[in-house]
C-alpha cells in the first residue's frame, strides 16, 4: 500500500512540473554548480567542430570546473572565477565574474598615447604590457595637463576604438564582456566583479598633483612650467594582450572623463 502511495505521489509530481518533482524527492548527491566558465570555444568554431561544445560545464562555488556531460577537452578549454574570501560566484544567467587571465604572451605590450589636444590640455600614455609569467597585465601610465576644478578624473578602456575623427563618443561603453554594466559601481575589493574596462574603479581615479616640470609642446613656451600631472603603476589580473580572448584590449581604446562623465580625450591602443 505505502509503495502504491509513493508512486502516485511521484506521477503526479511529473504531470504537475519536473522542477516541481526534483524539489520534492529526496537528493541523492551535490546540487549542480550554476555559475558559467569561461570558455575560449567559439561558437562558429564549435560549429565548425574545430572546439568542444562545453555550454554544458558549470562552475562549482569554490571556482572548480564540472563537466557535467561536456566533453573532457573541455577542461583545458575553460576556466572557472576565483571567488574571494567571503564571496559567492554569481549565479545570475549571462553575467560572471571575471577570471584571471593566464597564458598572455610575454613580452607583448600595447600603448594609447593621447593626441596633442588644445581642448583638454591632457597628454602623456597609458601603456599595458603582459606580466612576466603570463598572468593578467602590467600597466604605466603617465599623464599631464590635466584641467584644474574639473577632477577627480575617471578613465577606462572601451570597447571600441577611436575613429579617424578622433570622436571620442564612438568609442561606445565600458569594455565589459561579462555583461557586468556600470551600476552600482566598482568595489575595489572585489576586482573581478567591476566591468574589466573599469581602470579607475579597479584601481583609483585620477586626482593630479600639481608639479614642477617640463614640456615639449610646439605650442608653448618650452621649459620648466607648473602641471597637473599623474603618474601609475599597477598589474590588473583581468585583461589580456591575447587576441581573441574576451579581456583583449589591444583593439581597443582608453578614454580620460571628467568629474561629471564627459569625455575629454582618448586613444587607441596599438601594439608597441
Amino acid at each position: 500500500m505505502h509503495h502504491q502511495c509513493t508512486t502516485s505521489l511521484a506521477a503526479l509530481l511529473l504531470l504537475l512540473s519536473p522542477t516541481t518533482f526534483a524539489a520534492a524527492m529526496p537528493q541523492s548527491g551535490p546540487v549542480a554548480p550554476m555559475a558559467k566558465p569561461v570558455c575560449k570555444s567559439a561558437a562558429i568554431a564549435i560549429a565548425a567542430k574545430r572546439a568542444p561544445d562545453c555550454s554544458m560545464a558549470r562552475c562549482t562555488d569554490d571556482g572548480k570546473l564540472s563537466l557535467l556531460g561536456a566533453p573532457e577537452q573541455c577542461m583545458k578549454n575553460c576556466e572557472c572565477p576565483v571567488p574571494s574570501q567571503g564571496m559567492e560566484v554569481n549565479s545570475t544567467p549571462g553575467i560572471s565574474p571575471a577570471p584571471v587571465v593566464k597564458g598572455n604572451p610575454v613580452g607583448t605590450t600595447y600603448t594609447a598615447t593621447l593626441p596633442e589636444n588644445e581642448k583638454s590640455g591632457i597628454r602623456g600614455f597609458v601603456s599595458g604590457s603582459s606580466s612576466a609569467d603570463g598572468q593578467g597585465v602590467v600597466f604605466t601610465i603617465e599623464l599631464s595637463g590635466f584641467p584644474d576644478n574639473l577632477g577627480p578624473f575617471s578613465y577606462h578602456i572601451h570597447d571600441q576604438p577611436v575613429p579617424a575623427d578622433g570622436n571620442c563618443t564612438a568609442t561606445k561603453a565600458h569594455l565589459d564582456p561579462y555583461k557586468r554594466g556600470p551600476m552600482p559601481p566598482c568595489n575595489s575589493a572585489q576586482l573581478q566583479t567591476c566591468e574589466v574596462g573599469d581602470l579607475s574603479g579597479k584601481h583609483g581615479k585620477i586626482n593630479p598633483l600639481r608639479k614642477q616640470g617640463k614640456t615639449n609642446h610646439p605650442e608653448k613656451v618650452r621649459g620648466n612650467v607648473v602641471t597637473n600631472s599623474f603618474g601609475a603603476k599597477y598589474t590588473d589580473l583581468y585583461l589580456s594582450t591575447m587576441e581573441g580572448s574576451q579581456s583583449f584590449f589591444g583593439s581597443r581604446s582608453v578614454v580620460i572623463h571628467q568629474r561629471d562623465s564627459t569625455r575629454l580625450t582618448c586613444a587607441n591602443f596599438v601594439l608597441a
